[in-house]
């Protein structure tokens, strides 16, 4: 048998003397109809490996590589066929603050590229020409919940960047038997009761909301010497000004209010987290949210913007997360 990786997997299919059960390994990829549209399910391999040097599993996560070949393995070329899953996952990507769909416009693609379905959803009041006056957390939470049970959605991974993981765990408490799992990408991990604001320091929260306060409509402007330093360092000031203008003033109330719901790690779903290792914008280390989850980070390059800048990175940990 032969493992299937980003290696060319016909080469060691053709050196059967140099392939050998000595341990095994267990990959996916995705197999595809006649014309390589649409997925017909994920199939599963079991492999046996002698010669590490013929193929290499190490970053495989989706084996994409062949299906873009077009080429598809079967059992005639060593692979032994364990069990065949129908694709049914499909992945709800949430915003961060003052950010809309837009910002997982890339990756989206991606994961559908992949075989995925994908939903990059924009938050009430942060599309341009929202009214935002009046809108809290309860809000968001309870958009994420009607977009998915409009679609029926079911096999979901709920997928939420930066503050978007606040309404992300508040939805999956009320998306039960339509989540699968639940997923932090350079995020906060919630805990019951709190909110974004309380994650800062007390004098950083007092000024969040009396900036809110400050305004007609109750927002939050991002200032761009801020997105500047901390979400998209390292970034050339053109790409920089770029994302910074298609931010939107985000809802005070969306910072402010607590999140009432017990940990996400109550649900008995599967959670993982995600973590862009230059990300200057997270409260507390991305490791000790990770913890909340019993999880270690899936590193990435990049900054806070990472799905913008390094999309192929963050695809490639969502599919093995």
């Amino acid at each position: 048998m032969v493992t299937w990786g980003h290696r060319s997997s016909r080469v060691a299919a053709a050196h059967p003397d140099r392939v050998a059960a000595i341990g095994t390994s267990l990959c996916s990829y995705w197999e595809y109809g006649p014309d390589g549209v649409p997925p017909l399910g994920r199939v599963e391999v079991l492999t046996a490996v002698a010669d590490p040097g013929l193929v290499d599993l190490r970053g495989c996560s989706c084996c994409s590589s062949y299906v873009r070949l077009g080429y598809t393995p079967t059992a005639s070329d060593g692979v032994a066929i364990v069990a065949t899953m129908p694709n049914n996952s499909t992945y709800v990507l949430i915003p961060g603050a003052w950010h809309g769909g837009w910002a997982w416009h890339p990756v989206a693609r991606r994961l559908r590229a992949a075989g995925h379905p994908a939903v990059a959803l924009t938050l009430p009041g942060l599309t341009d020409g929202d009214d935002p006056r009046g809108l809290g957390l309860q809000d968001a939470v309870a958009h994420i919940v009607a977009e998915v049970e409009k679609r029926d959605l079911t096999g979901v991974v709920l997928v939420g960047h930066s503050w978007g993981a606040f309404p992300a765990t508040g939805a999956a408490h009320r998306l039960d038997g339509r989540v699968a799992k639940v997923v932090y990408f350079s995020a906060p991990v919630p805990t019951p009761g709190t909110s974004q604001n309380d994650l800062v320091s007390p004098e950083n929260a007092e000024y969040a909301r009396s900036l809110a306060q400050s305004t007609p409509d109750h927002t939050m402007a991002l200032p761009f010497q801020a997105f500047q330093q901390v979400m998209m360092q390292d970034e050339p000031e053109r790409a920089q000004r770029i994302v910074f203008d298609q931010l939107l003033p985000q809802p005070g109330k969306y910072m402010s209010d607590p999140l009432d719901v017990a940990e996400v790690t109550t649900l008995g779903l599967p959670t993982a987290y995600i973590l862009a290792q230059d990300d200057l914008a997270l409260p507390l280390p991305g490791a000790q949210f990770a913890a909340r989850l019993g999880a270690e980070p899936i590193l990435i390059p990049g900054t806070h913007e990472a799905a913008l800048t390094h999309p192929d990175h963050v695809t490639r940990a969502l599919l093995s997360a």
